[in-house]
């Protein structure tokens, strides 16, 4: 029987009423890492601030979707977690 893996989406927040998009400025966390809900994961820019933003959950980072300089608009996906290290089942 198959494993079945849990991804979860991770997308640009919208951390204030008149925020479109947001800038990944540096990722803290790398492909691989465990991450723990309220880790710190990356900085973001918008036109208004810069700031921290903690990870709501945790699992692993197993695919980075934005490089950083990059500005994205608000809920696009930017990282997966999953519940295992890799994508693959054991």
């Amino acid at each position: 029987m198959g494993m079945y893996i849990m991804e979860t989406l991770i997308k640009m927040p919208q951390l204030s009423p008149t925020m479109t998009s947001g800038t990944i400025v540096r990722w803290h966390k790398k492909i691989g890492d465990k991450v723990r809900a309220g880790d710190i994961l990356l900085e973001l820019e918008t036109d208004e601030f810069s700031m921290d933003f903690e990870i709501p959950e945790q699992g692993y980072l197993v695919e980075i979707m934005v490089s950083e300089g990059i500005s994205v608009d608000i809920d696009t996906v930017i990282c997966v977690l999953t519940d295992t290290p890799t994508r693959r089942g054991v």
